[in-house]
């Protein structure tokens, strides 16, 4: 059985076991309203249920003064406002209950609940204000309100244990308590109702299937050999921390050629096309390109540019022979000197340019 203020749209929720039980809750209502918002009833609506047309309801709002509007037969829609708000409670009520798959059996706790938040929440007929504010005049508190359902453990008092007991029990949030400031909760394993205010709730525990799925997805990625079979993206879990420790192959470097170090005959011709364009009277200049750090460098006699060397030095060298002539070239003598210098450039090309003596 539901009261609803017009003006506020406050609700109120009663639980009947009959419906002979209606005129005895409406007269114990009146009596709280009178007491809690100092005011009189003036009218109520009702439909033409029998509950609410017998003799003796009709003779306590005779004698109080309240006026009895009724609904024409078939015409719910004549009584829109408690229509409606029964309708939104039974919403709230079907999701309140599969959310968290609680039993069927508490569905009176449900109800209430729903109710309870209901009025804490803001409505347009009120101008965007709360039934609650409306009725007493200030703001509601909902930091109290918690998940409908979700698993709690409520302090258990010291009276109540021992040492070695456990301080805590586990239960299923019901509600909120009517008559104290506290929670009204359920212990499945005692199989009572609990009323207390230390309680600590797991509203966002994760059930089953999500760890499941969490399990499933860490197995993929760790069979996965590079992280582009997920997108280029690193899986994430709920709640939890990134997986950084896994091994990623670049396929760029297993297609990439490798570097292809110059053989034996490759370097000795070039070291015999570089002394033939040295010019050994000039001064030698300092290299632009710097060394590797794990390479020496070389010699400052082999230092000199490529650039700077004129085409007429091309085949020259400053080295002389007793047998050569002066202002000749060296293929008009017969001096083995080119081959001496030769055979020792080779030489010094495998001992990484660190020559030790010159013919």
């Amino acid at each position: 059985m539901t009261f609803i203020d017009d003006y506020t749209r406050m609700c109120w929720v009663c639980l009947l076991k009959n419906k002979s039980n209606a005129f005895q809750t409406f007269n114990n209502f009146h009596k709280w309203n009178e007491n809690d918002a100092q005011s009189h009833i003036g009218s109520i609506r009702t439909d033409n249920g029998k509950e609410y047309t017998s003799n003796e309801f009709e003779n306590y709002l005779c004698q109080h003064g309240i006026k009895h509007q009724t609904t024409v037969p078939y015409n719910p829609q004549q009584n829109g406002v408690a229509k409606r708000m029964n309708r939104t409670i039974l919403n709230m009520v079907l999701s309140m209950l599969f959310l968290k798959n609680v039993k069927i059996m508490f569905w009176a706790n449900v109800v209430l609940c729903a109710a309870y938040i209901k009025n804490r929440c803001p409505s347009n007929a009120i101008r965007n204000k709360t039934p609650y504010e409306m009725w007493y005049g200030h703001v509601p508190s909902v930091k109290h309100l918690r998940v409908f359902g979700s698993t709690c453990y409520a302090l258990i008092p010291k009276v109540h244990i021992n040492k070695l007991c456990a301080i805590s029990r586990k239960c299923i949030f019901l509600g909120y308590s009517n008559t104290s400031k506290a929670y009204h909760l359920y212990d499945e394993v005692n199989k009572k109702f609990v009323v207390s205010r230390d309680v600590i709730f797991l509203e966002s525990s994760k059930t089953g299937n999500v760890v499941e799925r969490q399990l499933d997805r860490l197995d993929r990625f760790a069979k996965a050999k590079s992280f582009q079979e997920f997108d280029n993206q690193i899986p994430h879990l709920e709640g939890g921390i990134p997986i950084l420790d896994q091994h990623v192959e670049s396929s760029s470097e297993e297609h990439s050629p490798m570097h292809e170090t110059p053989t034996t005959d490759d370097a000795l011709s070039d070291v015999i096309d570089r002394i033939g364009r040295l010019n050994l009277d000039s001064v030698p200049t300092q290299s632009t390109e710097q060394p590797g750090p794990s390479e020496k460098s070389p010699p400052k006699w082999l230092t000199k540019t490529l650039e700077s060397v004129r085409p007429d030095e091309v085949g020259k060298t400053g080295t002389r022979n007793s047998n050569q002539q002066n202002g000749g070239d060296v293929d008009d003598s017969n001096s083995p000197v080119d081959m001496d210098v030769s055979y020792d450039c080779e030489l010094n090309l495998s001992t990484n340019f660190e020559p030790t003596s010159f013919k």
